[in-house]
């Protein structure tokens, strides 16, 4: 669905009928714009245009969830020849700020999401440009455009529509996740291949890989980015089960909390912070941060049975790159058949074999060539532990999982 296009198309328009206003023309295709993606989330949300006065003045729109009276932001919208950082700073937005909690500030061609920070001062949140002058967003085709930034500004809208929302289902997370992961693929795309080097061969020394060509060179900086954004999601998971006081989950901490060897060397090489200014992609990762604080962690578990951190990667890589999902085979298998099917083989093994320790004779080996999040091996540890205990007076020790 190119959103964008139809929006694009509907302002130009606008713009060569001739006799449009600076601003108030265009109100519809904003309004189709917003209300477009606002109806593609679970509950919808509407873009409602020239709300009554709550004692801060009109916002051109105020988003609001479908049925409720809860107000996610308002919408101030400005003619393409203002610049959004100078409408940010008005004290209209901040009339509107003192009595809504986020304001999307629009000109057409860029877009703003603030709040009131720290000292009374406007703290800008996240902005997504089209162009940066006006001159270039008029000259520019629909066409051009929407094919440049459709999937950029879906994901930056749909963050706004979402931005104070709680999560509690493994899917919202799992897109809300995808979101700033793609957008952190976008920025790392702007990178020359020469600051990324180091990254390059730690990922290649950790995981024995050689990556070469273009498609190495795509398949490296999105692995770049899936090991950042699922560490970041597996610390907050184990945080979440181990956090007994009020403290908040920091992306700064996650490394401690990873307790993979892997997945830690891989998290803290990346997520060094000058590193993450030079890349310009620590915003995304604050986001996601964000985003995890304001998940409810006991219905979000209650989905995973207490496997969260193996099983959630299928829901995530769908959302983030579904055709990467396609080609490496990540499809979700049911816990129930997994250990059905390693019961079976451990069966197998004592009863056809006559091998009385099963999966944990010291004769068996094990090989998962497609271990993914390593469901299968996980339960075969499982079985070898369930084993081990009747032979301790052989001298072995039971396997701490």
């Amino acid at each position: 669905m190119n959103v964008l296009l139809t929006y694009l198309n509907r302002v130009r328009d606008i713009k060569e009928s001739g006799i449009a206003s600076l601003e108030r023309s265009y109100y519809p295709a904003l309004d189709t714009l917003f209300n477009t993606l606002g109806a593609t989330l679970s509950p919808k949300v509407l873009a409602i245009h020239d709300i009554s006065d709550q004692g801060s003045g009109h916002p051109d729109y105020a988003l609001q969830v479908d049925g409720t009276h809860d107000l996610r932001a308002v919408i101030e919208a400005k003619p393409a020849n203002i610049d959004v950082t100078v409408i940010m700073q008005s004290d209209q937005v901040r009339r509107y700020l003192s009595a809504y909690s986020l304001c999307l500030v629009v000109n057409l061609r860029d877009f703003a999401l603030v709040r009131m920070g720290r000292n009374n001062q406007v703290e800008l949140i996240m902005r997504y440009s089209l162009t940066t002058d006006e001159r270039t967003f008029w000259r520019t085709t629909p066409e051009i455009l929407a094919k440049q930034h459709n999937n950029g500004l879906t994901d930056f809208l749909i963050s706004v529509l979402t931005w104070n929302a709680t999560i509690t289902r493994p899917k919202e997370l799992a897109e809300a996740l995808a979101r700033y992961a793609r957008e952190t693929l976008r920025r790392l795309e702007h990178q020359p291949s020469e600051l990324l080097g180091s990254l390059r061969v730690a990922l290649s020394e950790v995981l024995g890989l050689h990556l070469a060509d273009e498609k190495g060179e795509h398949f490296f900086r999105s692995s770049l980015v899936q090991t950042l954004f699922y560490g970041l999601f597996s610390a907050w998971v184990v945080w979440s089960r181990n956090s007994v006081t009020n403290d908040k989950f920091s992306w700064h901490e996650a490394g401690d909390y990873l307790s993979l060897p892997v997945m830690r060397e891989l998290f803290e090489r990346i997520a060094i912070p000058s590193q993450l200014e030079t890349l310009d992609i620590r915003k995304p990762l604050e986001w996601a941060e964000a985003i995890l604080r304001r998940t409810s962690w006991e219905k979000f578990a209650a989905s995973f049975s207490g496997d969260a951190i193996n099983y959630f990667y299928e829901p995530f890589l769908e959302a983030y790159d579904p055709e990467l999902r396609e080609q490496l085979g990540v499809w979700y298998t049911p816990r129930e058949i997994i250990h059905y099917q390693v019961a079976r083989i451990d069966c197998l093994l004592r009863e056809e074999l006559n091998i009385p320790d099963g999966l944990a004779d010291d004769r068996v080996i094990v090989l998962d060539p497609a271990t993914g999040t390593g469901g299968y091996l996980l339960e075969v540890l499982k079985v070898i532990n369930s084993t081990l205990p009747t032979f301790r007076s052989l001298g072995r020790e039971k396997i701490e999982l």
